[in-house]
């Protein structure tokens, strides 16, 4: 049964799941665009298909979670703590790193890992459940 609640949550998840399924393995491996490539000190193909694997799966996973957001909290907050861990060592790369800023732009992934962190932060389902607007029995 789809749980109708949370609409705010359930888009979010569902958008994240497609950019994680769709517009993660097209930046890196078919349009292989600067801002998603890193190659310092070259270019690990085989890092590259592990990570589109890791987050593709993740994001079929968003996406099944939309159905009910509030039975998939641990997912959630496990997709914002390691994507904004993990957008954080991008960014303290792309820094230090000689030739790659591009990661750090508007489009870069970078901007793009921080993304998810950020609107599932926002659209939590808890964060509404912790304020009183919502009741314990929508857990089940």
């Amino acid at each position: 049964m789809i749980n109708l609640e949370y609409p705010w949550a359930r888009l979010a998840l569902i958008l994240n799941g497609l950019g994680m399924v769709v517009l993660y393995p097209i930046n890196m491996l078919v349009i292989e665009r600067p801002g998603w490539i890193w190659s310092f000190p070259s270019r690990n193909m085989a890092m590259e298909h592990m990570l589109v694997a890791v987050y593709v799966t993740m994001g079929l996973f968003l996406i099944g979670s939309a159905r009910n957001p509030l039975r998939a909290v641990p997912l959630i907050d496990f997709v914002i703590v390691s994507g904004a861990i993990h957008a954080t060592a991008m960014l303290f790369d792309a820094l230090t790193m000689p030739g790659h800023m591009a990661h750090t732009m508007i489009g870069g992934d970078v901007i793009g890992t921080y993304l998810a962190p950020v609107t599932l932060a926002l659209t939590h389902p808890r964060k509404l459940y912790l304020f009183g607007r919502q009741k314990a029995a929508s857990l089940s």
